[in-house]
């Protein structure tokens, strides 16, 4: 058992149970911000009014959660959107998913760190009959729901994707180094790949949309 006394202000914490330090010391941590926050605005009220506490779902916030409920009324929960984005992580690591974000992350990348072909791009979005101008997502770490942004863009753009490619002529400017152009190619070209995406689009919409609402 090990003791760690937070502030004067604070009673002392004791943890039972295997423990190693870093991780006792990143617990006291969340505990000492949790009771700060929480205190500094019952304080500005002048009477208790914080009832709960939403953190995210992380081990250490966990354990957290018990002693702060111990020491205050206070109740803790995990953060709804946090859990759908692990949700959604989980699920993208599935290989043909996962497969089709990589592609995706191909596409995106391909067009979008080459800026002739990037303007090309934006010229057949403008000129074409698309229903929209979405730009070209790349995933954020951590932000799974970004990953699902990557996989709508290039679904949305297949058409401006598939007529920039078939502008063979423009598209020779980027054949110095054909492993690129053509994997890139190799993708567009794919029905099967087009077809998984729409699969993976129409799944996870739902999902998607609840961590919208959510945050």
């Amino acid at each position: 058992m090990t003791e760690a006394s937070l502030s004067q202000s604070q009673p002392a914490m004791s943890f039972t149970g295997e423990i190693d330090s870093a991780e006792k010391k990143r617990v006291q941590s969340e505990i000492a911000r949790g009771f700060y926050a929480a205190d500094e605005v019952n304080d500005a009220a002048g009477k208790p009014v914080v009832i709960s506490v939403t953190t995210d779902n992380a081990p250490v916030m966990q354990k957290a959660w018990e002693l702060l409920e111990q020491q205050r009324s206070i109740s803790c929960n995990g953060c709804s959107s946090h859990a759908l984005n692990h949700i959604l992580e989980e699920v993208l690591r599935l290989p043909w998913m996962e497969l089709a974000l990589s592609k995706s992350v191909t596409l995106s990348k391909f067009i979008r760190n080459r800026l002739q072909l990037l303007d090309k791009f934006r010229e057949l979005q403008n000129d074409g009959k698309e229903g929209h101008r979405r730009a070209l997502r790349l995933p954020v770490p951590t932000r799974w729901y970004y990953s699902f942004e990557c996989i709508k863009s290039v679904s949305d753009n297949q058409r401006t994707i598939d007529r920039l490619f078939r502008q063979k002529t423009f598209m020779k400017r980027f054949g110095k180094k054909p492993a690129r152009p053509n994997e890139a190619r190799g993708i567009v070209e794919d029905k099967e790949f087009w077809r998984r995406l729409k699969q993976v689009q129409k799944l996870l919409q739902p999902v998607v949309e609840v961590i919208a609402m959510l945050e």
